[in-house]
Formats: C-alpha cells, structure tokens, sequence
C-alpha cells in the first residue's frame, strides 16, 4: 500500500468513525500483510493537515486519538448547523 492510499484510508476511517481513532485503532484497521507502521500514519496525518492548511478541517490530536474537526476560524460562521 502506498503513501496515498494510507493517506486516503485514514482521512475516510476518521470521517466515519464519528470519534476519535489512536494510531492502534487506525493501524487495525488495515489488512494485516498490508498494515503500515505507525510512522506512516503518523506522516500520513500531518500531510492531511498539510493539504488542509487552506481549508475548513483539520485532524487534530486530543486524548483519545485523532479526530477530523472543523477549524476553529469556520466554527462561529457554522454555528446554525
């Protein structure tokens, strides 16, 4: 499995776990003989992060894991959702 795969995996497992996801949770996610280690998913998320640096989102970091979040600047204008 390449960079962009493990990238687009991880982007679409935070999107629908609906909570936050740590790196073990992510890593089972993959089939075992194509399981990344968690360095690539950790470099996975911080090109994510890269590639949203103009947008709305952000994978942020809390105590449980990673979660995708609106960022905060986009929070008050999407305040009536």
């Amino acid at each position: 499995m390449d960079a962009t795969e493990i990238k687009y995996f991880i982007e679409a497992a935070l999107l629908a776990a609906g909570r936050p996801l740590n790196i073990d949770q992510l890593q089972g996610l993959f089939d075992g003989r194509m399981t990344p280690e968690k360095a690539e998913i950790r470099t996975a998320i911080a090109t994510l992060n890269d590639e949203y640096q103009d947008r709305g989102i952000v994978v942020s970091e809390v105590a449980s894991g990673f979660r995708m979040q609106v960022k905060a600047a986009m929070a008050d204008r999407l305040q009536k959702l």
